[in-house]
């Protein structure tokens, strides 16, 4: 995991200063010090998390990119729904979640039991749109900023989490580099964005797939969520998946217990 301590620091003393009105941490007499944990909190999602994602909440994601339109609002408000329905629970609805006051948000949250459930995420848009801003990397970051958020719970203290580009992934487990694959297999919450690899040869579909099953499959037996950002409309491709990505990858897409988020017009 990426290390967030000096950041942690900041965030901390500005916390102290702005809620206990306190110059130093240290000075914190609660047993439980929650500027601490809020300022982990902070930490994490601004070292995890890729820039400006960090920083936006379900209430900037209106489908415009550099002040145009590229979504209709119906493709809008059905991956909202779906986001909602993964962060929130099966049972709410987007009109419901936009009643529950902002400050309430987090402790309706749902995103343990996803945890719990180990239930994979996958989303995707067209080849076709602009500059491929469709806004996948967002509602991914949007999950992952629910993830660590939960932190605050007891339960989930110990929780860790990775953000790797596909191509990243590909190359880390090439080098073989046994500490770095071992923590992104078996942390917490896992997003793999930019997947591509369609236009890829036979013989290099058989070279992805070989040494990335593994990983995959490790993570589908222990329960560990995994985010998947596709770069192509995966719900086209599902009988070569399994040849272009492995057993793992195909499995966790086509399961039911799979939330699809789909960006598509």
């Amino acid at each position: 995991m990426k290390n967030i301590d000096q950041l942690k620091q900041i965030y901390a003393a500005k916390i102290a200063k702005k809620f206990c009105n306190i110059d130093n941490i240290s000075m914190c007499s609660k047993e439980n010090c929650s500027c601490k944990i809020a300022a982990e909190v902070k930490a994490y999602i601004k070292t995890i998390i890729p820039p400006p994602y960090h920083k936006l909440t379900i209430d900037d994601f209106h489908g415009k990119y550099n002040g145009k339109q590229i979504l209709s609002s119906q493709t809008v408000n059905r991956a909202k729904e779906k986001l909602v329905k993964y962060c929130w629970g099966d049972n709410i609805n987007l009109r419901e979640f936009y009643d529950i006051p902002i400050s309430k948000r987090s402790e309706r949250s749902f995103i343990s039991e996803r945890r719990k459930k180990g239930n994979n995420v996958v989303i995707y848009s067209d080849n076709n749109v602009m500059n491929n801003s469709s806004g996948k990397t967002f509602i991914a970051s949007l999950i992952m900023q629910e993830a660590i958020k939960s932190r605050i719970n007891p339960g989930n203290y110990i929780q860790t989490y990775e953000w790797l580009s596909f191509f990243s992934l590909e190359s880390m487990i090439k080098k073989d580099d046994g500490n770095s694959v071992s923590y992104s297999s078996t942390c917490d919450w896992l997003v793999v964005d930019d997947i591509v690899g369609l236009m890829n040869s036979p013989n290099m579909d058989a070279y992805i797939s070989r040494i990335i099953d593994p990983f995959f499959m490790d993570r589908l037996k222990d329960g560990l969520p995994t985010i998947f950002v596709f770069r192509f409309d995966v719900s086209k491709y599902t009988s070569i998946l399994e040849k272009k990505f492995g057993i793992a990858m195909s499995k966790i897409i086509n399961d039911s217990n799979t939330y699809t988020i789909s960006l598509t017009s």
